[in-house]
């Protein structure tokens, strides 16, 4: 056993610096004993015990005694591990101590380690004859970077649920054309998976550009027990990260519990790379990713740099936006642009155009996910914690008034303003709650907007302000209509718009949202979302939410209460439509009326309404106001458990022609039920000019 490596006295009273101390020799010594090179979990306890020791004489407030621990928990875990340290990741990339030159004191050979105090970098050296290293020291020796001491690993929970072999595990991945060829690292990570998963079959499918929808699942390995890890790919050439909201969010995304979700977007989010100007979109991404993918850890990817001037100063701004969002919200990074623009021949030697990595590039690119990505040594709760994310689905401080539009006492949401637009409420097209905003466009630009009052302005002043919308745009709209806006103004009007998303992310809910700094002396600040140009009149569009937070990322909103407990705007095109084996009923929907005509007398008219957003097991009030006919008929009422009529029979009631407050009482087995309705008798139709629905 060697000599104590501790010798002197720690500071005068610190006992724990002692035994800390004394533990520290002992394990050291026993390594040495069993004489066990291969023993790293017991030197990384000794090398630990050591960084303890030097933290206490920081608390101590004795750099000198702290400086010396540190020097000597280099030298231990040099002693042991058998890896040079140098101070830092500036010294590494300067060191000319290192060479490959045999019998020198720095001699070092492929698979070598090589160690940072300061940033606790941990490097393996590649052959002399690499060509995808992360990087080279100034004698011209190659290093993989592989990671930091240290760090957690953001994809434990992967790992864990893959050990456990007791369920399948799901991957996400959405990509631009960076990721979309199978000799790209979206492919070559799930390789290196397989590899080191044997017991665990491994499947990969590709979402379909020309039709959005996935492909087949291809098996890359067949595993020796009956486990599945699934990659899903949703890699398109030419998409931006909003490509997976609106009309493919549900197609995509399907209600998988993915374990992992990897986002590799900014390329194409156009020529303004700024931070300031992207962040919003890139920030949206990463929440919207974790609403739909609750149980996963949420990863974020630093693209790889473009060649040209222009493109650089681009991507070095879209690689600080995605920098900034993994700070602010607890998601894992994978830094690809750093590793490129480490080696100082990145653009020829890893880059096969303007965007694309080559081969050796997307070899570095891999490189980078597998060390971000890796199996912690130990799989426990210590080890796999998630990362954090603030989740759209809480309950947070938002100080625009009615945000989910739930109070209405006249033709407009309370507290909110309608210029060149009409707004009704909409229970047919509505995601969370009773119903969406219906916002028809007027002839010229139309707005639904809020003031801050003045009295809330002055805790506003100088601080960051963030607007989030919900918003279903139909495709063929103007680029102007569901953009929202935030303005502030001290006499001079600063506004900042939520970026303009052509026909992508539309004929579904998609995020909007818009960062303004409020100015130290503004007057004025207004909220407001754009109904469209001139050229959206008579065009409608669908608001589900809009609402203002005080922060640098949006909180949730509450989306539990909704005041309403009688609901009277089933006159929707999305929840009216024809049932019955015949189907033949020609329906007229308007404001406040159902028409329904058969084809011939007695020919049913079969009817049926929808009813969303209810609550299973509550009893519920049906009332309608039948219209008068001649001859006079007579309507068959059925609620039924499902939608569009499907299901079982709730309750049946019979409503005469003329009758005011016709009712029916049913108790919905889930939250959506309907009312099929047809006419008896020789009539050929029916009519019914109110209807509303009440939970007793």
């Amino acid at each position: 056993m060697p000599a104590p490596i501790f010798t002197r006295n720690p500071v005068d009273g610190a006992v724990s610096n002692e035994s800390d101390i004394a533990e520290l020799n002992r394990v050291v010594g026993e390594i040495y004993d069993t004489a066990n090179p291969e023993d790293r979990e017991r030197a990384e306890t000794a090398a630990d015990r050591a960084d303890l020791a030097a933290e206490l004489a920081d608390s101590e407030g004795n750099a000198a005694l702290a400086l010396q621990y540190r020097n000597e928990t280099a030298e231990i875990r040099d002693s042991i591990l058998g890896a040079p340290w140098l101070d830092s990741f500036a010294a590494l990339i300067g060191d000319t101590g290192l060479t490959y030159t045999a019998d020198q004191d720095g001699t070092v050979v492929a698979g070598d380690l090589v160690q940072t105090r300061i940033d606790r970098l941990v490097c393996a050296v590649a052959a002399p004859d690499a060509t995808d290293h992360s990087y080279a020291t100034a004698e011209g020796v190659k290093l993989y970077e592989q990671r930091r001491q240290g760090q957690a690993s953001p994809a434990a929970a992967f790992w864990r649920r893959l050990r456990a072999e007791d369920m399948d595990v799901r991957v996400f991945i959405g990509s631009d054309s960076t990721g979309n060829e199978a000799w790209e690292w979206t492919r070559m990570w799930p390789d290196f998976v397989a590899g080191v998963a044997l017991t665990h079959t491994i499947k990969i499918k590709y979402l379909n550009a020309g039709t959005s929808s996935w492909d087949a699942y291809t098996t890359i390995q067949t595993g020796t027990g009956d486990r599945t890890v699934f990659f899903d790919v949703a890699a398109v050439a030419g998409s931006n990260s909003y490509y997976l909201e609106g009309e493919r969010e549900t197609e995509i995304f399907g209600g998988n519990p993915y374990s992992l979700a990897i986002l590799n977007y900014g390329h194409n989010l156009g020529t303004d790379g700024r931070e300031s100007t992207v962040f919003d979109e890139c920030l949206i991404a990463a929440l919207n990713t974790h609403l739909r993918c609750p149980s996963a850890q949420i990863v974020v990817t630093a693209q790889n740099p473009r060649t040209s001037e222009n493109g650089l100063g681009q991507s070095k701004g879209l690689a600080a936006a995605w920098r900034r969002v993994a700070d602010l919200t607890g998601c894992a990074l994978i830094d690809v642009q750093s590793r490129f623009l480490r080696r100082a021949d990145w653009a020829t030697a890893l880059m096969q155009d303007e965007t694309h990595p080559n081969a050796t590039g997307q070899a570095i690119w891999v490189a980078a996910v597998k060390d971000v990505l890796f199996e912690p040594d130990l799989l426990d709760a210590e080890a796999s914690r998630a990362t954090g994310l603030p989740l759209l689905s809480t309950v947070g401080q938002n100080i625009a008034p009615n945000p989910m539009f739930t109070r209405w006492t006249g033709a407009a949401p309370d507290g909110w303003t309608l210029t060149n637009c009409t707004a009704i409420k909409q229970p047919g097209r509505a995601e969370s709650g009773l119903y969406s905003v219906e916002i028809t466009g007027g002839v010229a630009t139309g707005t639904v907007s809020w003031t801050v009052p003045a009295g809330l302005l002055p805790s506003l002043r100088g601080r960051t302000v963030v607007a989030l919308a919900k918003i279903w745009k139909p495709s063929g709209g103007s680029s102007t209509a569901g953009r929202i806006f935030v303005t502030t103004s001290n006499g001079t009007s600063v506004s900042k718009q939520s970026r303009a998303r052509g026909d992508v992310g539309v004929d579904g809910w998609s995020w909007a949202i818009v960062q303004n700094t409020v100015q130290t002396d503004a007057t004025t600040v207004e909220l407001a979302m754009y109904s469209g140009d001139a050229t959206d009149n008579g065009k409608r569009i669908w608001l589900q939410s809009l609402a203002l937070f005080v922060s640098d990322v949006p909180a949730g909103l509450d989306l539990s209460p909704v005041a309403d407990s009688v609901i009277t705007e089933y006159f929707s095109e999305f929840l009216v439509g024809p049932k019955g084996v015949s189907e033949d009923a020609v329906l007229v929907v308007g404001p406040d009326s159902i028409t329904a005509t058969g084809a011939t007398p007695g020919s049913n008219a079969d009817t049926v309404i929808d009813f969303p957003a209810l609550e299973a097991g509550a009893t519920y009030r049906v009332t309608c106001d039948v219209a008068s006919g001649d001859p006079a008929y007579t309507i068959g009422v059925l609620a039924r458990s499902g939608a569009g009529g499907s299901g079982s029979t709730l309750a049946t009631a019979a409503w005469a022609s003329g009758s005011t407050g016709a009712t029916l009482d049913f108790t919905p087995t889930s939250a959506v039920a309907s009312l099929w309705l047809y006419v008896t008798g020789s009539s050929t139709g029916f009519g019914i000019t109110s209807i509303t629905v009440e939970k007793l």
